[in-house]
């Protein structure tokens, strides 16, 4: 049987040799005693470069068998879905 005292609610448990408490970890990080150097100028964003050209996503929701009579039906324009789309469509695909 242990027959240490057991400690009061309000007293903080000990703490094994060597671990820093949470208060003593982040003393002088947060203080007014060492602000962000002023001398150093925050830095501009990078510009964003042109991103036109670059593929973006088109997502439907449907059910399965919509789904597979869908991929059915792109498949007899062509076996690679987004050319198949674009002639099932008649769409010109030149970049305007």
């Amino acid at each position: 049987m242990n027959n240490q005292p057991h400690p009061s609610p309000s007293s903080p448990l000990p703490r094994p040799a060597g671990e820093v408490s949470p208060s003593s970890a982040t003393e002088g990080v947060f203080s007014s005693s060492s602000p962000l150097p002023s001398s150093s100028p925050i830095p501009q964003p990078i510009k964003e470069p042109n991103q036109s050209h670059l593929p973006s996503a088109l997502t439907f929701f449907l059910t399965r068998a919509q789904r597979t009579q869908i991929l059915r039906a792109l498949k007899s324009f062509d076996q690679n879905r987004v050319t198949a789309l674009i002639k099932a469509l008649n769409m010109n695909t030149e970049i305007k």
